[in-house]
This record gives structure tokens, C-alpha cells and sequence, in this order.
């Protein structure tokens, strides 16, 4: 197998694996009056809250803050009577759904499950994890017979924490229901209103059931939003900004994940499930949902699972959650049990570059494979760690028999996790696309579509071989993208042009080739 040499510009701790990030429990009898139990690793740390619902409170990346809090209820708890009171302590919390078909439960939440106290068991402490169960009392009033019991699983040299939700029916009788996940979040760092740092992504279904929008804005709370800046915010993905305006959304989601994303500390919380197809969700399909609350207080993210009979007597329906974090900049594009990505490896004038939250930590390397899968050359070790941003800028060569690229990520002893991103070489390249027909005159075409949002197609055409430089200058000249530098062959050419980084503006497209330089006046509005 060949070494070569690559040149890796990235930020990593000098000492990411010095230490070994080994699972542990402690019960602590005084955590802001409540007793908790707190599960870390170095990496991450929750917080359990028994007495309330076995909420999740905490559920940090090093001391970067996920869940939020409502501090006005610190050490308080309650007994559970059928008053219609209602208590939002904020956390991570299960209740169960539907909630407002005909003959279910409605508002508020059913009180024994939403805040009763629950019973706690150690299943599992060791260095490489630690899980503890949680059970709830039966409910008695408003969802009759019910009974939540959650798993929670922390794991050595990970920020990954596997929750598995149980919903059991005591009655007599088979009962259909859906768990339903609730996450209530930050929008806002301690002191300031920083309202905007703060989004929500996941992915739409290009065939929804929804329309072509892809999600549906709850009628109880006005349909769709004044203020709210939300819509597809790459291809394929949609992303919601934190502001004070009640409302929610639903998407059917193709593939499981949903994305809490601190744009300023450059943070992402994540969240993945199993779709399952063909099954009934509540909500009309809802299977990623999103409150944002109008007092500046919290995001809700929230997953639903399918609707399921539950057998009578004890049977029970589940629903597996996998938490990760990692540092990384938004939007999101793909999440794997890897990692996530922020921009997919792509080739621009012999550059690899790429963007990416790695999940676990490890090793991670560029393989070049040919057409059989084989390795043909792979780049020296990459130490990564959720604490750090994997941001790939790579000079590189590609052997003639190339294939294809991929990003691994090994554990600290060797072991594959996985593949974090990889594609053809040829899909990587494609926005450089070339047709050697040679045309009469060296001409740069105006961009289509102008004005546009994000994404506009360049097209150019040379009559002779030449050193070409594509760039892109903003209003007042300085230079905000070079989208090719090299020497190309006579022909015409095309690409795409991805403005999402920039601001909306006049901007304009330069072309150098050789002694002859064109120039085309665009406009992006977003």
C-alpha cells in the first residue's frame, strides 16, 4: 500500500487522545436541589433528573450548552394529581402520541409520566459504558394504563448516547400509540439575545406528502411564520432560525436525522432514528417536528414513532434514539453513525477540500481506491475528536486509475468506525463540466439564472489551450471566490456556482485566459 504527501490544514488539540475518554456514572445528591445522576466521558455529559420525569437536563458537549433549563423551577417536584397544571421544567422528556386525535389525551401532557417520579436502575458501569433505566409510574388519568421506561447508554471514546424509549400498556385491552422524543433547547447564549446563532436542519422528502415545500406549519399556532427565517437552505435540506414567534413545523423526513446547530460556537446536536417506511405517524405524518417558543426561551426538537398496536398485559412498542455532537459549522448536509457534514469532499483546481463533525475519537484518513474498491494511495493519520472541527484542504494527485475518494474514521486501536463522506471522483469534479467542440471566440456568457439564490450556472468556451483564472469579486473589488486556476484545454465549459457563504449583492464574475480578460455583473438575492 503507497503513502503520499498530503497537505492538511485542519484544527485538532495537541493532545486529542492523550487521555482515554472512558464512560462513568455518579449520583449526585445536590445538582441546583434536585438529585441527579451524571453520566460523562470527557467528551460529553448528561445529567438525569428522576424526580421530574427522569428528565434529561443536561446534555453538554465539553462546556458548550444543548438543553435548556427553566431555572425558576430549580430542586422544585410534584406529586401528580389530574389538575390540568402543567410543569416545564425544559430537558429531554417522552410523552405519548397522538395527542389530540379523537379520544386521546389533548393538553396538558398525561401528569404521572410527563413529571411523576420515576424508579432509577444501574444496568451497566464500566470504562467502556455506562446505562441506567428509568420507569415511570402507570398513569392513571390521562392516558390510562401507560408506562414509560427509558434506557440511556453512554459510551467510551464517543458523544454518541443511545436512548431506548419504551411505551407498556397495562390495560386489558391492545392500545395504539406513538412514543414522541422532546428535546427543549437554548436559543440564546448565557447574556446576550443572540437569537440568530441558533438553528434547526433536517432533511425533505422529495416526495412528501406535504407538497413541494416538504413540511407542514401547524394551524394552532397560525400556520406559516411572519419572522421566522426557514426554507431550503441547500439542496435537499431544510433549516429553520430561532425567533420569538410561536409555531411549528412537520416534516416526513426520508432518512432519520434532525439537526440543532450554535452557529457562533459552531456546534451541532444531532439527533438519528429509523424511518420506517410505510407506517402511520401522528401529526399526519410528522415524523421530524419543531416548536419554537415566543417568549425567547427554546426550541422543542422533537421525533415521533410509528403508531403501534400494544399488545395488552404488558406488551410495550420502543423507540431508539441516537444522540451525537460534535463541533462543526452549519448548515448540515448528512449525518451519519460517523459523523456529520458541513460541506462534501469535492475537487476544485487540485484541491480536496471538505467539512466535517466527527463523532467519535480516532483516526481519520483520505483513501483514493480504484474501480475494484482496491486502495491505491492513502493520505498519513488525522487524529479527530467531537471537540474539533475536521476542515480538509488538501493538495492532490490522482492516479490514472482512480475511482473514487473516501474519508474514514478509525477508532484509537485501528478499528474501522466507518465512512464518514466518499463519491466518484468524476461526481467530485463535475462542477467542471467540458465539451471539446472548439468555438469561434474565447467568450464568458452570462451566468443563468440572474438575479439568483445560491446556486447559478457559469458558462465559458476557449479556442486554444491557456492558463485560465475564474473568480469572483464582491461590489468593491475584493476577490470572494476562485472557482478554477489552472490550465484547460480548447473547448466549452460549465459549473455551478454555489453562493450560499456570501451575502445578497451585485457581485461580479472575472475571466482570465491568458491576455484576454471578460467580466459578467450578477446579482444574488436571498
Amino acid at each position: 500500500m503507497k503513502n503520499c504527501s498530503w497537505l492538511i490544514v485542519f484544527m485538532l488539540a495537541i493532545s486529542l487522545m492523550a487521555q482515554p475518554y472512558n464512560a462513568t456514572l455518579q449520583e449526585v445528591a445536590d445538582w441546583s436541589g434536585w438529585s441527579v445522576i451524571v453520566v460523562e466521558n470527557g467528551l460529553i455529559s448528561t445529567v438525569t433528573v428522576p424526580a421530574i420525569g427522569a428528565r434529561v437536563m443536561q446534555y453538554n458537549l465539553g462546556e458548550n450548552q444543548f438543553i435548556f433549563r427553566n431555572t425558576s423551577l430549580n430542586g422544585k417536584t410534584y406529586t401528580p394529581a389530574n389538575t390540568g397544571s402543567w410543569y416545564n421544567f425544559g430537558g429531554f422528556k417522552n410523552w405519548p402520541a397522538p395527542q389530540n386525535d379523537p379520544g386521546r389525551w389533548g393538553w396538558p401532557p398525561p401528569p404521572t409520566l410527563d413529571y411523576g417520579n420515576y424508579t432509577t436502575e444501574i444496568l451497566t458501569n464500566t470504562a467502556d459504558s455506562v446505562k441506567i433505566q428509568v420507569t415511570s409510574p402507570i398513569e392513571q388519568w390521562r392516558t390510562p394504563d401507560l408506562q414509560f421506561i427509558r434506557i440511556m447508554t453512554v459510551f467510551k471514546n464517543s458523544s454518541r448516547v443511545r436512548m431506548e424509549q419504551f411505551l407498556v400498556n397495562h390495560a386489558t385491552s391492545v392500545q395504539d400509540w406513538s412514543v414522541w422524543d422532546i428535546t427543549q433547547t437554548i436559543v440564546h447564549h448565557p447574556g446576550q439575545q443572540d437569537y440568530d446563532n441558533f438553528w434547526v436542519y433536517f432533511p425533505l422528502n422529495p416526495n412528501s406528502k406535504f407538497g413541494s415545500e416538504g413540511v407542514s406549519w401547524s394551524s394552532n399556532f397560525g400556520g406559516k411564520p411572519n419572522i421566522l427565517n426557514y426554507g431550503e437552505v441547500a439542496p435537499g435540506i431544510f433549516g429553520v432560525q430561532y425567533a420569538r414567534e410561536q409555531k411549528k413545523v412537520f416534516a416526513d423526513v426520508p432518512v432519520g436525522w434532525i439537526c440543532f446547530a450554535d452557529l457562533d460556537s459552531e456546534v451541532a446536536y444531532i439527533k438519528t432514528f429509523d424511518v420506517v417506511e410505510g407506517a402511520t405517524y401522528p401529526d399526519n405524518g410528522g415524523i421530524d417536528q419543531l416548536y419554537t417558543s415566543s417568549a425567547g426561551d427554546y426550541f422543542e426538537v422533537e421525533v415521533t414513532g410509528p403508531i403501534e398496536d400494544i399488545p395488552a398485559d404488558g406488551g410495550q412498542i420502543s423507540l431508539t434514539i441516537n444522540w451525537w455532537a460534535a463541533r462543526v459549522k452549519g448548515p448540515i448536509l448528512s449525518v451519519n453513525s460517523v459523523g456529520a457534514v458541513n460541506q462534501y469532499l469535492k475537487i476544485q483546481s487540485g484541491v480536496l477540500t471538505g467539512n466535517f463533525g466527527v463523532f467519535h475519537v480516532g483516526k481519520a484518513k483520505i483513501l483514493i481506491l480504484d474501480a475494484d474498491g482496491q486502495i491505491l494511495t492513502e493520505s498519513s493519520e488525522m487524529e479527530v475528536s467531537p471537540l474539533q472541527n475536521l476542515a480538509l484542504s488538501e493538495s492532490i494527485t490522482i492516479p490514472a486509475n482512480a475511482e473514487r475518494i473516501e474519508l474514514r474514521v478509525y477508532s484509537p486501536d485501528g478499528t474501522e468506525i466507518g465512512t464518514l463522506d466518499g463519491n466518484t471522483i468524476a461526481d467530485m469534479i463535475s462542477s467542471i463540466e467540458y465539451h471539446p467542440d472548439v468555438p469561434a471566440s474565447c467568450e464568458l456568457f452570462q451566468n443563468y439564472p440572474n438575479p439568483f439564490n445560491a446556486n447559478t450556472l457559469i458558462s465559458y468556451q476557449l479556442t486554444r489551450e491557456v492558463k485560465i483564472k475564474l473568480s469572483v469579486s464582491d461590489a468593491l473589488g475584493r476577490e470572494v471566490d476562485i472557482l478554477a486556476n489552472q490550465v484547460q484545454k480548447a473547448g466549452q465549459y460549465r459549473l455551478n456556482w454555489n453562493a450560499d457563504h456570501l451575502e445578497s449583492g451585485i457581485y461580479f464574475i472575472k475571466l482570465v485566459a491568458g491576455n484576454d480578460t471578460m467580466v459578467r455583473k450578477c446579482l444574488l438575492i436571498k
